[in-house]
């Protein structure tokens, strides 16, 4: 006669909360009730000597909160996220719970040469900070008074004259001096200059609707800054030289006529500029975007209001411009009062 197979017992036990909140659950199996007792005592026990959510190392938090938080944005941003996340070795296996601001103002000094590299240290540890109060794991954020490094903000400024005529008499090929004029006459970010395609452009206008982003050295396609789409006015003298200028591709465009990776992208502003710099006789401080800040003082003198500026240049607030604008106030205020004086 058969002998039947005793049924094992089986049994889900709840053995606490992992720092989002779920439970964390382990099936217990025995072939008896006492030791099934006996085996959740022991689950329970293992449980009570293993680390809690609650001492859950900075390292550990950190790569989770990236991860959770972090995966869909733009590759760029991951990668600010996690270069800051390489300077913060002191703390990585310290507890969350036990790091104190001190500890977090050490990490910025190690950093204060380096001003825009603190800004994103702080933002990073605030971010992560309020994370871990959402998920129970800290009582309070205590990124709340870090200091930054005091650091002199450069002032953008407009063209010189003779940078002006060093731009109009450096030999630059064809494909150069449409990116210098792009920048120029549309005060475009270098990105959405980058983007622009024959198809965006009509008779006397151009659609500014995408830009390139960068996935370490690769190039992509992704909206603009503010994700808005803006048709600007076409200069005259940029309808001249879009008339004797054929592509099929983007406008700026590498060798096999895709878009530029981020060396190649550099290596063309490197080129431009060194052929600007010999004309100047001098190695200048001429960058993309000082073509912007040129155009927003272009657009101040002409008149135009605040409100068309924040359109035409493509911000979300009117913030940014009315610091230029204010910027060229006070020196207009200055000149007026010079021609003043009297004895």
């Amino acid at each position: 006669m058969a002998t039947k197979t005793k049924k094992k017992l089986s049994r889900q036990i709840d053995v606490g909360y992992k720092a989002d909140g779920t439970r964390i659950r382990k099936r217990v199996y025995a072939s008896s009730p006492g030791e099934m007792d006996r085996k959740i005592h022991a689950v329970l026990s293992e449980h009570e000597k293993a680390p809690h959510p609650s001492d859950i190392t900075f390292h550990e938090y950190a790569q989770k909160w990236l991860r959770t938080y972090k995966s869909m944005r733009e590759a760029a941003t991951q990668e600010m996220y996690r270069v800051v996340l390489n300077k913060t070795e002191s703390i990585d296996y310290t507890p969350l719970k036990y790091i104190t601001a001190t500890d977090l103002q050490e990490i910025i000094a190690d950093n204060k040469d380096h001003p825009s590299s603190c800004a994103k240290i702080k933002l990073t540890f605030s971010q992560i900070w309020d994370s871990a109060v959402s998920d129970g794991i800290i009582p309070t954020n205590i990124t709340k008074r870090l200091e930054l490094p005091s650091t002199c903000v450069k002032q953008g400024r407009a063209l010189t004259a003779d940078e002006k005529k060093a731009i109009r008499d450096a030999k630059l090929e064809p494909m150069e001096r449409m990116y210098v004029s792009l920048l120029y006459y549309l005060g475009l970010r270098p990105q959405e200059a980058f983007a622009l395609l024959p198809e965006d452009f009509t008779e006397d206008t151009v659609t500014i609707q995408r830009a390139v982003g960068y996935d370490g050295n690769n190039p992509y396609i992704k909206t603009t800054k503010t994700g808005n789409v803006r048709v600007l006015p076409l200069p005259y003298a940029l309808q001249e030289l879009l008339q004797d200028y054929h592509t099929d591709s983007y406008l700026i465009h590498n060798r096999q006529g895709r878009l530029m990776s981020k060396t190649v992208k550099s290596d063309f502003w490197l080129d431009i500029k060194g052929k600007i710099d010999a004309k100047l006789k001098y190695k200048s401080d001429l960058r993309p975007y000082l073509f912007r800040h040129n155009f927003c003082t272009v657009c101040y003198y002409s008149g135009i209001t605040l409100k068309k500026c924040q359109y035409l240049m493509g911000h979300s607030s009117l913030q940014m411009i009315m610091k230029v604008y204010a910027h060229l106030d006070d020196e207009q205020e200055s000149l007026d009062s010079l021609k003043s004086i009297d004895l």
